[in-house]
């Protein structure tokens, strides 16, 4: 448990907690060694709204919409930024603060998180994109679509039960996954260069369309919607971030209690007092730390997701914005891959494609990974925190009270690969509507993200440690726009 100065008074842990220790903020690692959480985030997000959505709604109403990735994508840098916070100076992760806050948000996580990403429209893309292309001859019947993205499935979840070192194996997958992504993209932007349709991306970013600005006339809010949730990461990936940086022992973390996955002996203690240093060096070396997080976060996570937003759209929109009529649905990334390969190359087809597939499978296996760790954090928070003095309701949780934090977790997974095969078997496999819904879910998921870290971090944290008046105010706008058009899309 977490508390601003060493004079703070202590609100009550279990019996036999360890006592607490004042200890200095820690200086920042190098650059480099910070990289690992921005590269996994951020790699989550590519197969969502850069590889689908942005370029989805650029070959229907052109690149004036892109202001909207650029909107996006900054509110999520700030929600990034702001969850680390939160984590560096506290040294624990958001669950226990959500918790600490109202006992309620425990059931709102994992309420959110299933419901924003228990549909499983990555798979069911992977699976269509792997069926649609000359090099695997595999029919492109309904029935094969659902046995592949039931093996996806499958195989995501099996992944993440095959033992320890879990975020190791991640870290490792996609520090090679982003940069080659990132490379093959760009080569098929630079193969597919035109100056004139450059410089129309380019106002498009500030809105300003070919024959509109901002919004184009027949614009499905809920897609618009979608594709800003998705810009980057989106709904309660985010909170990936928090646990991420625990992991990699960013700041006041690097002294707080490691839940391991697979190690019982962990599983059923309670984190160790951290109180925030309050002297200069301590406040200095958290400057200094928050500077590298901007940084590498805006290089990274911003810089890097932007220009392959840019980059796809523009790809999409220069192959296939003349076609007559426009393909329906998600069915675009097809003939765009059948025109790069008779542009560029087969080869590049065939990398295009795969690009796409296993990015999607990927998030599909994230999807998993954070939902696992949410059910198992909130069981932990309760086990840990003890709101408004209180001790958690043994009737109500007795259930998490007995349950290891391992099994927790394991039982999340397999419980949401199998919501997502019966999903699909139910019929439910068309991916343009499985990830649109799950996305305008994961916008209000967002909105109460924005709501919470604000909170938190305005009046949880000693001063020197709180965000700045805009810093503030820019995560109310974050939250009033998330809010406000899940309210516009439902109206």
């Amino acid at each position: 448990m977490t508390h601003t100065s060493s004079s703070s008074k202590q609100s009550p842990h279990r019996k036999g907690a360890p006592k607490a220790r004042v200890r200095s903020f820690p200086r920042p690692r190098s650059v480099v060694q910070s990289l690992g959480p921005t590269i996994i985030v951020l790699s989550l997000g590519i197969g969502s709204g850069e590889f689908i959505l942005w370029p989805y709604l650029t070959i229907h109403h052109g690149f004036g919409i892109l202001w909207g990735a650029l909107l996006g994508i900054t509110l999520q840098l700030i929600l990034v930024l702001e969850i680390k916070r939160y984590t560096v100076v506290t040294g624990e992760n958001i669950i226990q603060g959500f918790v600490r806050l109202n006992k309620l948000f425990a059931p709102w996580l994992i309420l959110s998180t299933v419901i924003g990403f228990g549909w499983p429209g990555f798979a069911s893309m992977s699976a269509s994109l792997i069926t649609n292309v000359r090099f695997v001859h595999i029919p492109p019947t309904p029935h094969n679509r659902l046995w592949i993205a039931s093996l996806i499935i499958i195989m995501s979840a099996g992944f993440l039960l095959s033992g320890r070192h879990l975020y190791k194996k991640i870290k490792t997958l996609f520090d090679i996954l982003l940069p080659t992504s990132f490379l093959i993209i760009l080569y098929i932007f630079l193969r597919s260069f035109d100056m004139s349709l450059f410089i129309e991306l380019l106002r498009g970013v500030f809105g300003i369309g070919e024959t509109y600005n901002f919004i184009p006339h027949g614009l499905a809010i809920g897609t618009f919607l979608g594709a800003l949730a998705y810009s980057g990461s989106g709904g309660n990936f985010l909170l990936n971030n928090s646990f991420f940086s625990i992991d990699e022992n960013e700041g006041m973390a690097k002294y707080a209690h490691k839940i391991e996955l697979w190690d019982s002996s962990t599983q059923n203690s309670v984190s160790q007092i951290i109180h925030t240093p309050m002297d200069q060096e301590s406040i200095g070396n958290f400057a200094k730390l928050r500077r590298q997080q901007l940084f590498v976060n805006t290089a990274v996570f911003w810089g890097i997701g932007l220009l392959t937003i840019l980059m796809l759209a523009y790809i999409a929109r220069a192959n296939i914005a003349g076609d007559t009529p426009l393909p329906q649905g998600f069915h675009f990334l097809i003939n765009e891959a059948d025109v790069i390969g008779i542009h560029i190359g087969r080869v590049w087809e065939i990398l295009f494609i795969l690009v796409g597939f296993v990015n999607l499978t990927a998030i599909q296996m994230g999807i998993f990974d954070l939902t696992g760790r949410i059910v198992a954090y909130v069981l932990w928070a309760f086990r840990d925190v003890t709101p408004s003095g209180k001790s958690p309701d043994n009737r109500v949780f007795s259930l998490f009270e007995r349950m290891k934090i391992s099994t927790a977790y394991i039982v999340t997974v397999v419980v949401m690969a199998t919501m997502g095969i019966g999903i699909l078997f139910a019929g439910l496999t068309e991916p343009v509507m499985l990830i649109i819904i799950g996305a305008v879910l994961n916008a209000l998921a967002m909105g109460v993200i924005a709501l919470v870290v604000w909170r938190l971090n305005s009046t949880s944290l000693p001063a020197p440690y709180r965000p700045s008046l805009f810093t503030r105010l820019m995560l109310l706008f974050a939250a009033m726009v998330y809010i406000g058009l899940l309210g516009a899309t439902v109206a």
